[in-house]
């Protein structure tokens, strides 16, 4: 009875069940939706502007904001479902030109 106890290679076919159980969750798991969330922020400085127009600041700035989200599913039969919102926001010191 001790012998049957302390042999690790029972023990092992004992847990097997359980360990099969996991590996059949993870393998699912590629199913499962997934939401990303991306934020991004840059900025930047020219010291000399526009100089050839006295109109301009002689210092121009730019700001660029990104705030992304998105909802990814993979389904069984291989199709690929995406939903994303994407958004920019600029902020210049520049007035726009059309």
């Amino acid at each position: 009875m001790v012998g049957l106890k302390n042999n690790p290679g029972i023990e092992v076919e004992r847990l097997e069940p359980t360990r099969a159980t996991e590996q059949t969750f993870g393998e699912k798991s590629i199913f499962d939706p997934t939401v990303n969330f991306e934020l991004g922020k840059n900025y930047s400085v020219d010291p000399f502007g526009l100089a050839a127009s006295p109109f301009f600041q002689p210092v121009q700035t730019n700001q660029n904001r990104d705030f992304n989200v998105s909802l990814n599913k993979f389904f069984i039969t291989g199709t690929q479902l995406e939903l994303s919102f994407r958004n920019n926001y600029f902020v210049g010191s520049c007035p726009t030109r059309y």
